[in-house]
């Protein structure tokens, strides 16, 4: 398997909703509730996103099939999406470091939220130095942890 990161297409963007639905409906009913994953899936949010946010968006391939994306913004990743199938084979890990590349650039301190109760996802992004630093819940009741990594002191 050989992973390589590019800047997404159009052809990219018609192509990670499904990906992304696949992993949402997966992964997500245990953490978010099957309801409001169906809510989601259907309300047409994904394909907005990704065509709102191509410029900043990077799509991982494994060889050359798309395996997922992740898009930033200001000092934020601000999502990360990786096909079930692929978690824990480093897919992710190369997608993170990918993005942080990028913002570190520009900003010493990165911030991203996640699903407080996606304890896989909150070990991940701990395990690559991301520090928890305060929760909150949203107009839906969904508990989010906030995320910060700084850059190295020098």
């Amino acid at each position: 398997m050989t992973l390589h990161i590019k800047p997404a297409t159009n052809a990219d963007i018609q192509k990670l909703p499904d990906i992304c639905y696949a992993t949402i409906r997966r992964c997500y009913p245990t953490i978010i509730g099957a309801d409001t994953v169906e809510t989601y899936t259907k309300s047409g949010a994904v394909p907005s996103y990704f065509s709102q946010n191509k410029d900043t968006t990077l799509c991982l391939y494994s060889d050359d099939q798309l395996i997922g994306a992740g898009t930033y913004r200001d000092n934020r990743v601000d999502l990360m999406m990786i096909h079930h199938q692929m978690h824990r084979s480093g897919a992710g890990s190369r997608l993170l470091a990918a993005l942080e590349d990028i913002l570190l650039k520009t900003h010493k301190r990165l911030t991203l939220d996640c699903f407080t109760n996606n304890l896989q996802a909150m070990n991940f992004y701990q395990k690559h130095g991301w520090k928890p630093v305060r929760q909150f819940q949203d107009e839906y009741d969904i508990h989010y942890t906030v995320l910060e990594k700084s850059t190295p002191p020098a």
